[in-house]
């Protein structure tokens, strides 16, 4: 997992459109990432938004230990999908 910050700056992430587009109107100022890599070729994920703080370090360890759980929900969210197109 991932904030945002670790990747830009947080004044950096605010100039970009898609902040100013979207995080923006609704008061968000942080965000982390929990990516799933559900295929090698399918990736998916779940974003988190603080408007208070930043995430801390302990989020972040937190939302590790949750991914694999995360990730075997999603495969059998799709597992069920594709079972009931037949």
């Amino acid at each position: 997992s991932k904030r945002i910050c670790d990747v830009v700056t947080n004044a950096e992430f605010r100039e970009r459109a898609f902040y100013r587009e979207y995080f923006r109107h609704f008061g968000m100022k942080y965000q982390m990432v929990i990516p799933l890599e559900i295929t090698p070729h399918f990736h998916s994920g779940v974003t988190l938004d603080n408007s208070a703080t930043d995430f801390t370090v302990r989020d972040l360890q937190l939302a590790n230990l949750m991914r694999p759980h995360m990730y075997e929900a999603f495969r059998m969210v799709l597992l069920t999908l594709h079972s009931t197109e037949k």
